[in-house]
């Protein structure tokens, strides 16, 4: 009977000292991942927007239409275009408190703008932060000749 109880005994030692062993991992884990400069763990929408802008890389002007989606947040645009944060907020009058984290279609939709007309409108001010500047060249200052027959005489 005493060879029974101390089998028990044993098995109830290792068990309990294998969920210290577990216990103890599962903390030093934790800590090291509460370490890590990736862990966004108390702002999960950072870590997002951080993952967002590392994949896309270089979107232009021919990746608009792609992007600019009713569902899409101001930030995931500033983000993926690399936008400075408050660009649209000044070319598209922004005023709401929210900005940058509400949807075109929500802003639209408080606002009483078509959803379509204010895509376009979001849409227009990224091609013109994007769209490089071509110089206008200059109007030449010499007269121009003139082939008329006054001109000759």
């Amino acid at each position: 009977m005493k060879s029974q109880n101390d089998k028990h005994s044993i098995l109830t030692a290792v068990l309990l000292g294998l969920v210290c062993l577990l216990l103890v991992l599962c903390g030093v884990l934790f800590w090291r991942y509460r370490r890590s400069p990736h862990a966004h763990f108390g702002n999960p929408y950072q870590a997002i927007m951080a993952s967002l802008a590392r994949k896309h890389v270089s979107l232009g002007v021919a990746d608009i239409d792609t992007v600019v989606q009713p569902w899409a947040t101001f930030d995931y645009i500033n983000t993926l275009f690399k936008l400075p944060p408050a660009y649209l907020q000044t070319q598209l009058s922004i005023t709401d408190s929210h900005y940058p984290r509400v949807h075109l279609s929500r802003y639209a939709k408080s606002k009483n703008i078509d959803a379509n007309v204010f895509l376009a409108q979001v849409k227009e001010a990224i091609r013109s932060y994007l769209a490089p500047v071509v110089p206008v060249p200059a109007a030449s200052s010499a007269p121009a000749a003139s082939s008329s027959p006054a001109a000759s005489l």
